[in-house]
Formats: structure tokens, sequence, C-alpha cells
């Protein structure tokens, strides 16, 4: 195998094992929490009520987790302002993720998780260094949104390859919302059909 190859197959070995890693960290802290207060569907973040997800994040897991970092990033998404707060929280194998709260009925917050924290951003999900999570009605913690879950792994594979979720016949650059389902679906396994790099469609 040459050099690239032999590059980007360690990349995605390390990227499975962190994935593999968040998941189970975060389903954990989330079942214990369940084991003190009931659950999650009971205490999902609130941003109708100004609920901001550092204030969730700190008030339910992070007691549950080990976290390196924690910080306020604002108000801001894609140089715009978003309704809720973001915040980033950083772990000790160099990866974390950017969280926030919405207002939509069926994702309560998303998750943007890195695999390397210098990688974080608010809405980055591109499938190769960041990926979308997120806390879905009536109370569970998912890759990608609502809804995915029932996707077939054709319809997963062809969605990360391609992107935009909203709009099959549109990509948007760095916006992969089933690449994490995927992957998860294929047992935490990057296999040789997933699309490492993001094909875009022509306009």
């Amino acid at each position: 195998m040459t050099i690239p190859t032999l590059v980007t197959n360690y990349q995605k070995k390390v990227t499975e094992t962190k994935l593999r890693r968040f998941y189970a960290t975060m389903t954990n802290a989330i079942r214990l929490e369940e084991a003190e207060i009931g659950s999650l569907s009971t205490w999902m973040p609130d941003v109708v009520h100004g609920e901001t997800f550092e204030h969730w994040y700190n008030n339910h897991l992070d007691k549950h987790i080990k976290n390196l970092s924690k910080s306020d990033l604002g108000s801001v998404e894609d140089g715009v302002s978003s309704t809720s707060p973001n915040f980033l929280v950083g772990f000790a194998d160099g990866s974390g993720f950017v969280g926030v709260v919405t207002d939509n009925k069926f994702n309560y917050a998303h998750f943007f998780y890195c695999t390397e924290l210098k990688e974080c951003g608010v809405n980055k999900f591109d499938g190769k260094k960041s990926f979308l999570f997120s806390l879905i009605t009536p109370g569970k913690f998912v890759p990608s949104l609502h809804g995915a879950q029932s996707k077939t792994r054709e319809e997963l594979l062809e969605s990360c390859k391609y992107g935009n979720y909203d709009n099959s016949e549109v990509s948007t650059p760095g916006k992969r919302h089933d690449c994490a389902l995927l992957i998860m679906r294929d047992g935490w396994e990057i296999k040789d059909d997933y699309p490492w790099e993001q094909v875009i469609l022509p306009q």
C-alpha cells in the first residue's frame, strides 16, 4: 500500500475508536443519570424556557463524565446569532464536541463531535473529522437526527456520500448528517464502501 493509503487507514481506525468511545461515554452517563432521577424523557433540555446546553450538561451529565476542558462559545453559528449558546467540551483523548439545544420538537439538542478538538465547530459534521449526534424525542441519544434510524443501510450510505439531509438533489459541503449512524450500523467500523471523501452533486 502507498503511504497516503496507510495514513488514511490509520485515520479511519482512530476515528472508529473515538466514535465508539464517545457514544459509550455519553450513553453510560445518561444511564447513570437515569438511575438517579428517572428516564431521560423527563429531563431533556428545554430551550423554550431558556435552558442552555451548558446548564443542562453541567446539571445532568458532567458529574458522570471525565472532561478535560469546558467553555462557553457564545451564541454564534456560522457567523450568525443562534437561538441558544454553544458549549465546547474536550476529552482526554483529544476529541470533544460542541453542544447546543434547539427549539425543534423532535431534536432537542445537537452534539457536533470532533475527533480532534481543534476541528470542533458549531454545525460541523463532515463525516471525516466531525460527526452529528442528537438528543431526540421521546428521550434518546443517537447519531444523526430524529427519523434517520429508520433508514436502510443503502439510504444511509447515499446520504453520507452526498450530504444534505433535507434535499437529496443538493450537496452541502461539510454537512453529512448520517455518517456516524452509518458507522454505528456497521458495528462502529468504517467499511470499504464508506465514502471517506464527500461527493458534491453538480448544481
